[in-house]
């Protein structure tokens, strides 16, 4: 009597990386999202007993998939809101403890309120970002305007330098590169019925 061949046992399943047959080798697995943050998971989830990594895996991909290729934000949008009702929870707790405490314990009564007052941001930090989500801020383009009060000098790049003419059109000299005013010292005279002689880089043409 033949005996039947038992089929050999199959290796522990990994999380499939695609469709099918085809899993994911350990160096793929380092890079696909859906596995790392499963096993970020698992450790974290024992409360709700012993875990399959594979099915955990593949629920993460899926509910991945429907946010980022089907646009679905309800999910994201009720566990915002679920979290800042878990803050909202943490917050009356740790405010209650420091209560209890601080009639005789001073310093944990202040440890106490300093961790309600965090979870309290955390939870408007949180109700900000739902909305945020759910009513994105428009966003504005402006285009800079410089006022002042006063006299204003706005350098927008190099202009051109623009020869000195007298009333007929002559052009008597064309300023150089090096023709500023001097940081230090005293400023020259501007008045132009007083300059008699040109110096410095102008040229005479």
């Amino acid at each position: 009597m033949k005996r039947t061949p038992k089929p050999a046992k199959q290796a522990n399943a990994r999380p499939p990386l695609g469709e099918g047959e085809r899993y994911a080798e350990p160096h793929q697995m380092v890079n696909t999202s859906w596995v790392q943050n499963a096993a970020a998971l698992e450790p974290w989830a024992a409360m709700f007993g012993k875990l399959d990594m594979n099915a955990l895996a593949q629920d993460l991909k899926e509910a991945t998939s429907r946010v980022t290729k089907d646009g679905n934000m309800r999910t994201p949008e009720a566990m915002l809101y679920e979290q800042a009702v878990a803050l909202q929870t943490i917050f009356t707790n740790l405010s209650r403890r420091a209560a209890l405490n601080a009639g005789e314990y001073i310093n944990a009564a202040e440890r106490y309120l300093r961790l309600a007052l965090k979870a309290q941001a955390q939870c408007r930090v949180t109700i900000e970002t739902l909305h945020d989500m759910k009513y994105p801020r428009p966003v504005a383009f402006v285009r800079q305007a410089n006022i002042a009060h006063g006299p204003q000098q706005v350098n927008n790049g190099t202009a051109p330098l623009t020869p000195m003419t007298n009333g007929t059109g002559t052009v008597l000299a064309t300023p150089g590169p090096d023709d500023l005013l001097p940081a230090d010292g005293p400023v020259p005279d501007l008045d132009p019925a007083a300059a008699t002689e040109m110096s410095g880089s102008y040229r005479g043409q």
